[in-house]
């Protein structure tokens, strides 16, 4: 089968663009973009004891690299699960998850395959593997849930399932949660493995692969009032695989969130600092700081925000964060899913609006600088649409354009449009 061009590509597109706007024409309402999370919903009939779950998401993604070919990465995921709940308080799952491409040489999936073929990454690669597998009872004020699980903290900087990437991450141990306390929720994870996004598939470059842990998760949160969230934590990783055992560190942080009405105009704002160390077996020696300061403002169909985002470096060593959801931070493109040897000053701005026909714009810009010294690392261009169609399926176009100042960074674009079905 030969490799699709950039512009059969391209020509699909305008075809799905055309279905597109004839749908949106229709002016069926909206829901809000985002990675899919999977709610009880009562609206669907429970089978006996045992409810389905499905999620259906074909993709195709452009990716130019300045020094790599052009790829292009046609795939199509799907989940399917089953809920079964024996009696009130206790839950079972168990999720597959199956990832296929159209042609696996048009793209390099990180180092599962088309290794070879010196094309722009594109972390996809073709999988098939459980993807949740547990049980959890709840009481009246807690939740226990031990097997193979989704976790996701606070805004995913340090912990969460990478849900952009059509394999999930997610994590193998036991989570207690108790909210016993008013306005209080205490929060405490052990995991023991980590399934990482690259899937089922054989991962030559041994530190991608799934890691071995020993690691401890910990968060207290209080909320008074909605203008009010302070959050603790402590996150404790022991990570190791074959090839390395640099990934583990201990951080520790709080952040300060809010949102509070202003007339019409509802204001958020986000602060947190965490401090990083080392820890476990790592050969790393350093100490890094980290601050996010971020806020926001959003008026009828106009939303705005500005944030800066600093990961801190000590002995060539940048802030890790090899758990996180790192493709919603510090740009579309990539580009820094491990953290310069300097460190990274992110300085961004975001503007969205609610277009015609309910489709939501959402664009962002980011400046880059290393911590230590300034360094420029580049800039880069974000723009998302989305748009929820008839019968459940939600659309969406990313763009990602990086410009990079000088070598090693390299200019990077990248283009993505996809469909989204989950069973409701």
């Amino acid at each position: 089968m030969s490799t699709p061009s950039l512009r059969t590509a391209v020509h699909l597109l305008a075809s799905l663009s055309t279905l597109f706007s004839a749908t949106t024409a229709m002016g069926e309402s909206v829901s809000p973009p985002g990675d899919s999370r999977r709610e009880t919903d009562a609206s669907w009939p429970v089978l006996g004891a045992i409810r389905p779950t499905l999620e259906l998401r074909p993709r195709v993604e452009f990716g130019k690299q300045d020094g790599r070919d052009e790829a292009v990465a046609w795939t199509f995921r799907g989940r399917f699960g089953l809920e079964a709940t024996p009696w009130e308080q206790l839950k079972a799952f168990a999720e597959i998850e199956h990832t296929s491409t159209w042609h696996r040489d048009s793209y390099q999936a990180a180092s599962v395959h088309g290794r070879h073929d010196g094309k722009t990454v594109i972390a996809d690669p073709e999988s098939t593997e459980l993807n949740q597998a547990w049980l959890a009872y709840t009481g009246k004020e807690f939740e226990l849930k031990g097997g193979i699980q989704r976790i996701t903290l606070e805004n995913q900087r340090f912990i969460g399932n990478v849900g952009w990437r059509q394999n999930e991450q997610t994590y193998h141990g036991a989570t207690f949660t108790y909210k016993g306390i008013d306005k209080v929720k205490l929060f405490y994870g052990y995991v023991y493995n980590v399934d990482n996004i690259f899937g089922s598939g054989t991962v030559h470059n041994l530190s991608d692969r799934d890691f071995d842990s020993n690691s401890h998760l910990i968060q207290a949160t209080y909320e008074p009032i909605p203008a009010l969230r302070l959050t603790g934590y402590s996150y404790l990783l022991d990570l190791e695989n074959s090839g390395t055992t640099n990934a583990s560190n201990n951080t520790y942080g709080a952040s300060l969130t809010g949102t509070l009405p202003a007339g019409p105009t509802t204001l958020g704002y986000r602060l947190e600092y965490a401090r990083q160390a080392d820890a476990a077996d790592s050969q790393r020696d350093y100490r890094a700081d980290y601050l996010h300061l971020y806020s926001s403002a959003k008026y009828g169909r106009f939303s705005a925000g500005a944030g800066y985002e600093r990961l801190g470096a000590s002995n060539g060593v940048g802030f890790q964060t090899p758990l996180a959801t790192l493709h919603a931070f510090n740009g579309y493109a990539d580009k820094f899913l491990v953290t310069p040897a300097k460190g990274l000053q992110d300085i961004y701005f975001e503007v969205g609006v609610k277009l015609p026909f309910d489709v939501q714009m959402n664009t962002a810009y980011h400046d880059y600088v290393a911590a230590d010294d300034h360094t420029d690392l580049g800039y880069e261009f974000n723009v998302v649409l989305s748009k929820q169609l008839r019968w459940g399926i939600k659309a969406l176009f990313k763009g990602a354009f990086y410009k990079a100042d000088e070598l090693p960074l390299t200019d990077t674009n990248k283009l993505i449009f996809q469909l989204e079905y989950v069973l409701p």
